[in-house]
This record gives structure tokens, sequence and C-alpha cells, in this order.
């Protein structure tokens, strides 16, 4: 069969097909690998960003050298194939290289002068080498395919758009599977080995197609002139204002992706869930527009008008999205101050999703019905339509790249996230009017849109610069009765201090709008003093406190003299706003023996010398957020288990919002790796739970923690007194816990079953 690659060959029905797959495991990968790095940077925006840098960057680099190659390869269609065998080969490749990648930072950190976030100009480079290949060969299949399918100039923006749009969706999809089914019920490894072998599969199907693939003739080699107002199609990339605008597209597409995220993700406790249903109907949106331009796109007589037309159209609907958002608050602020609300109402997810919906989905349609317009201007030099394709695709991923890192590291920290929305907004009108100007297309129709849309930019900036800052407003609205007296929005989270409007001393710490701890010591103090009072090799050298919370944990351990105490903590601003929770910060921040390190508490663990006679883990809950299971699982406690003396003691906080199915978890888990593992709880219920694990077996009755206090000479009766008051009491021991978790399953690395409470219970 020689395939001339009519509307009926069924070749053309497979490569439309095998693109939508292929978006699919894209966004997969791309899930799968922020996963990896965070084992060796945190879940931080450093983890991300990184992904993001090598996804984009290959995919920008590929599609520069998948368009030189497209206009000049005759077989597309069994390069293609080789392509995608190569991308599932090498994917499999990076589980093993991710996986160790911690392990060899950890140890040539000190070497190499790498920092406990990770990022570094040395783990950049290796987490480069790794990412850049796979996703290389993912750049080169875009050009090529619409090279391949694109049959005449006047069918490019219904081709290239209804490539665009597939791939997208198919994208959409997933990044939902991945969060919510594939990686709960496959694991990591089995999940990327899933979709390496739908690459594989696509690429030796698309090696036997091509067999048979005969590259049809170009009917039209003329550039496309009227009033496109770009007359010298060999113009420098560097020097060809289409290329920059739609750079400045991809820039603005991917940092509203981030501040959207920022937004809505405390709605949904931070959670995985969070993550893969924003970024769904983000990329959802982007695929319909897509999709229902193509048409359009086609029909339109300018191009370029089209284009301009839907990036200034983005900014009004972004707009709009943002005044949506304060009603999706009115309905939505009273789960903030809950916790393990996806546990206990699984449906708040559906009616969250409808909500996002409807916010975003206007905005990331025009993003995405831009494209049709601009495959059609790129089809105006046929013969390089490849080439041009492939510049373009490339200029929208690197800017791309600087959207996300941009977004992430200045735009949120510096303007916050009202201001960086209302930018946002600006950019893309702006962007839409600098190439109506450019193109010369400055038809009467043209110079109306832009006159228009200037003045309606200024009412849209002067008018949005009297909204509140839509978290600050959401914490108002979620705890009555107190006033937000600092807030602070980091490159991972936002950091704010609530005090009560009756009581000024009663603070409370909040990330992400979530509370975390306050200034109470109902029962903060046994996180320190149950380990320290158990420990029976003498008197305790060095403890690790990760997680500082309000710093109830430092301040009460910083009492026992002679105990070092590192404290690992995540988010700069908590540290930064510790001396305005406890009053008694500047005097525990200068004693010499507690040593603050900013970091991943795992890493830093991990690098650290063994013999820490106590760790303390109190990570901000719930479990299930993203990246707190890192430190639940064998793998990390087995490292743990490594760094302790030998008669160390972990004491790991269970929070009261971990349902029965997280606690049985939680114990299984331990004892699998530990040889004794005790479960503590607090007098008083609702508190949560101490889970002890340790090597040596420590076998104390409630009498002889009482008689550890009251023999405490470093304890004023104070202390004592409180202490005795909140004694937490032994509730179940190796034997009784095995039988509790009977038929529970160990939370690994590869299979983070805490994270996925809506897929497994154990009650």
């Amino acid at each position: 069969m020689n395939s001339d690659l009519t509307k009926r060959d069924p070749l053309r029905y497979y490569l439309f097909f095998a693109f939508f797959l292929t978006g699919a495991t894209g966004l997969v990968y791309q899930v799968l690998w922020s996963r990896l790095l965070v084992f060796s940077f945190g879940y931080t925006i450093f983890s991300i960003s990184i992904v993001i840098t090598a996804f984009m960057g290959g995919l920008a680099l590929g599609s520069a050298i998948g368009g030189v190659l497209a206009d000049r390869v005759k077989n597309l269609v069994s390069l293609y194939g080789m392509a995608e065998i190569g991308i599932g080969a090498i994917a499999i490749i990076t589980y093993p290289l991710l996986m160790a990648m911690p392990y060899g930072i950890a140890e040539y950190r000190e070497a190499l002068n790498i920092p406990y976030y990770g990022l570094s100009p040395w783990t950049m480079l290796i987490a480069m080498c790794i990412l850049v290949p796979p996703t290389f060969l993912m750049g080169l299949t875009l050009p090529i395919l619409a090279k391949v399918l694109t049959r005449v100039k006047e069918s490019a923006a219904m081709d290239i758009g209804a490539l665009y749009a597939l791939n997208t969706l198919g994208a959409a999809g997933g990044a939902i599977l991945a969060g919510f089914l594939l990686i709960g019920l496959l694991g990591l490894y089995k999940t990327l080995l899933l979709a390496a072998a739908v690459n594989i599969i696509i690429g030796v199907v698309a090696i036997y197609f091509g067999r048979s693939y005969k590259r049809p003739l170009t009917k039209e080699l003329t550039y496309e002139g009227g009033d496109e107002g770009f007359a010298a199609p060999a113009r420098s990339i560097l020097k060809e204002p289409v290329f920059w605008s739609f750079g400045v597209s991809g820039f603005t597409a991917l940092a509203c992706e981030v501040v959207w995220i920022r937004l809505f993700s405390p709605y949904l406790e931070n959670s995985t869930y969070a993550f893969s249903l924003i970024l769904g109907i983000f990329l959802l949106g982007i695929a319909f527009g897509g999709w229902a331009a193509r048409r359009v796109g086609a029909k339109m007589s300018s191009s370029l008008f089209g284009f301009s037309l839907c990036q200034i159209l983005t900014g009004f609907a972004t707009a709009i999205g943002l005044l949506g958002f304060f009603v999706f608050i009115s309905f939505n602020y009273k789960l903030l101050p809950q916790l393990g609300l996806l546990v206990g109402d699984p449906s708040i997810i559906l009616s969250n999703a409808f909500g996002i919906f409807l916010i975003v989905i206007p905005s990331t349609f025009f993003m995405g019905a831009g494209f049709p317009f601009i495959a059609r201007w790129a089809a105006g030099e046929f013969k390089s339509l490849g080439g041009r394709t492939g510049k373009l695709y490339a200029s929208n991923t690197v800017g791309s790249i600087f959207g996300a890192l941009l977004g992430g590291f200045v735009l949120l920290p510096t303007l916050g996230t009202r201001n960086s929305l209302i930018f946002l907004v600006s950019v893309f009108i702006l962007n839409g009017i600098y190439l109506l100007y450019m193109s010369r297309a400055q038809t009467r129709r043209a110079m109306r849109v832009i006159l228009a849309s200037v003045i309606v930019l200024v009412c849209v900036i002067v008018a949005f610069r009297v909204l509140p800052d839509p978290n600050i407003y959401a914490l108002n609205s979620a705890y009555p009765g107190h006033n937000v007296v600092s807030y602070i929005e980091d490159a991972d989270v936002n950091v704010a201090m609530l005090e009560s409007a009756k009581n000024k001393d009663a603070k409370s710490l909040h990330l992400n709008m979530r509370l975390v701890s306050g200034t109470g010591l109902g029962l903060t103090p046994w996180m320190s003093y149950l380990p320290i009072l158990m420990f029976d090799g003498g008197e305790p050298k060095r403890m690790l406190n990760i997680g500082l919370g309000v710093g109830h944990t430092l301040m009460t351990a910083s009492k026992k003299p002679g105990l070092e105490i590192d404290v690992a903590e995540l988010v700069p601003s908590v540290v930064t706003l510790f001396k305005e929770y406890n009053p008694e910060a500047e005097k525990i921040l200068a004693n010499e023996r507690v040593n603050i390190i900013l970091g991943d508490g795992r890493n830093i663990l991990l690098s650290a010398e063994s013999g820490y006679d106590i760790i303390t883990i109190d990570p901000t809950p719930p479990l299930y957020g993203s990246g707190a299971v890192n430190l639940y699982t064998a793998d990390f406690f087995t490292v743990i288990l490594e760094k302790l003396s030998e008669k160390g003691v972990l004491l790991l906080r269970i929070p009261a919002s971990a349902d029965e199915s997280a606690v049985k978890l939680l114990i299984k888990t331990s004892l699998m790796v530990f040889p004794n593992v005790s479960l503590w709880q607090p007098p008083f219920k609702g508190r949560g739970y101490s889970l002890i694990a340790s090597k040596h077996d420590y076998q104390m009755t409630k009498e002889d923690i009482a008689n550890e206090v009251r023999s405490a000479d470093f304890l004023d009766d104070g202390w004592k007194k409180l202490l005795l008051e909140t004694q937490p009491i032994l509730i179940g021991e190796e034997i009784a816990l095995v039988k509790f978790t009977k038929d529970v399953p160990v939370v690994t690395d590869d299979m983070p079953y805490l994270e996925f409470p809506l897929l497994y219970k154990f009650d």
C-alpha cells in the first residue's frame, strides 16, 4: 500500500490516535519524574522546576531539530516510530537513575558544596542529563507529524490544530490518571513501564506503516502574504515577531498555571489529587480551544489577527476568572480549618472540580485556540512547514520554561497572588496588541481592537487594585475572630501567622492556609520529652527534629543540658516567623547547641553522620498531602534505622486528622523496619498519636514515665506539673500492633499508599 495520507487513509487515523496516547504518556512521565526528583530535592519548587526545565528544554531542542529533519527526511513515519521506541526505552532507564540520585548526592554533597535543597549546578546537570534525552525525542514528534499529516497549506490549521488538541487532551487524561489511579494502583515503576510500553508499541506499529509510506508531493511552495505582513520568510528567528509573541504566550500560560495551582490547592489539602486535577482541567481547556478553533483558523483571512485576538481574550478571561475565584472562596472557605476532608467526604473533589472548571476553562480555551492560527501562519512557507513549526514550538516551550520558573520563584514571592494575575493579564493583552501592531496589519479592525484593549486593560488594572489578596481574604473568612498579622508567599507555600482578636498571645501558624500549630503547650512537650525520658543509653547527646513548626519541640528539647539539636525545616519563612511566635526564640537561636538547617529533612538525614540518639518527625498534616509520604516510607525508615545510635529513639507524630487506614499503614511500615515499635496516645481524645520505634526494646509503663518526669533535674516544677497532666498512655506494643495490621501493605517509595486515601481503606 502506497500511502498518500488522504482523509480515509488508516495511517492518518493511526497517527492522530498515537499522538493522543503519547500526550498521555508524556504527562505521566512528567508526574513520575517530578515525584522521583523529590527524593533528591525535597517537595519544593526546585524539584518541579528542574523537571519542567528539563522537560520543556528537551522538547524545545527536539522540536527545533525535528523541524529540520521533517523538511529533509523522506520516510518520516519510520523516523517517528524510531523516536517513540527511543522515548520508551530511555524512560525505563530513568527510574533506577533517579532513584539512585539522592544517594549519590548525599555521598558527594560536601565535596561539591550542594545545599540540602539539592539545587546546584551539579545536580541540575545530572538531572538534565537523565531527562533531556527522552524529552528531546518527544520534541521531535510534533514537527514530524505536522509535516506528515498536513496535505496542503490550506489544511494546516485543521491538521496541526487537531494534532495539538488531541495531544493536549491526552496530556490532560494522563495527568488525571497518574494522580488519581495509576501510581496508587501500580506504583511508580510499573506506571512508568506501562507508559514506556505504550510508546514502544506505538513506535513499532509506526515503523510497520512506514514501510509503505510514500511522501506526498507538496502542492504549494509560495509564501502566504496578504495582511500577514511578514513578507520575508528567511528572517532570523530572533527578528521574527511571531516567534517572540508565541514564546511570550508560553511564558504567560505556564506562569498562570503556577498561580492557579497555588490558589486552588489548599481547598484540596495540597494533595496529589489537587495538582493532578488542576493540571488536568488546565490542559483540558487548552485542548478544547485548540480543537474548536481549527475551522475558524482555516477560514480567517489573517491568521495573525486571529492569534492576537486569542491572546487578548485570554487576558480578559483570566481577569474574569480572578473575580470568579472570590465567588469560589465564598463557597469553600469553610473547608480550610478542616483536615482529612477528602477522606471524610470525597465528593468535595467533584464539587471543587466543577468550580475550578468554570473559573479556568474560559482563559485556557483561548490559550489553546491560538495554536491553529499559528499553525496556519507556519504553513505560509509550505516547503519549510516542518522547520517553521519546530521553531515556533521551540519558542513556545522556552517561554514555558521561564513562565514556570519565574512564576514560582519571582512573581508569587514578589508580587503576591493577586498582583501576579494582574501582571499576567496585562502581559496576555499587551502581547496580542504587540503582534497586531508589528504584523503591520493595521486595518481599521485591528486598530479598533488595539484601542479597545488598551482602554479595557487600564480599567481592569485600576479595578483589580482594590481587590484584596485572595488568600488573605480566604484566611479572614475561614478564621473569624482572628487577625492576619504576618503573611509571606514563599516560593513553595504561603505562610501566615494569625492571632486571636481577644487574646494577642494566642497565635497560630498556617501553611497554605491550613492550621499547622499554635502557641498552646497542651501536647507538644511530649514530642521531645517522651523519647528523651525513654532513652536509657546514658544522657542523649544528639537530636534531629524534622519540622520546626512554631518551635515547641525545639524549645522544650533545648532545656535538656548537653543535648545538641539539629532542626530540619523546608520552608524558610517558618524560620523567619519563629521569632514572632515564640518569645524565647532569640535565646533559643543564640544557643550554640541549636542548629537550624533549611532543607528537606530526608536529604539532611541521608547526608548526616550516624549516631542520633533521638529523631522526631512532625510534618505538616494531612499525611496524604503532597510530599509528606516521603517521610513515612519503609525506604526512609531504613535510613533512620541506620542513622540512630544503638539505643536511639524515633518519635513519629501521627496527627489527629489521620484516619484508621493511615494509622495502620504507618504502624505496619514501622514494624517491617524497626525491631521494636510502640504506640502512645495523649490522655485526651482527638490529639493524634505518637509512634515510638527503635533498635532497643523500651519496656516502660505509665508509672515508669511518671517517675522519669519527677526525677528529671533539668525541669522545674511548672514543667513537671504540665508533663504529668498531659502524660501519654501506652496503647499498643509489638504483638498487638502486628495483629492490628495483619492485612495491611507496607508503604514504600515506589508504592505510596498513604497518598491515595480514596483508593485504600483498611478499617
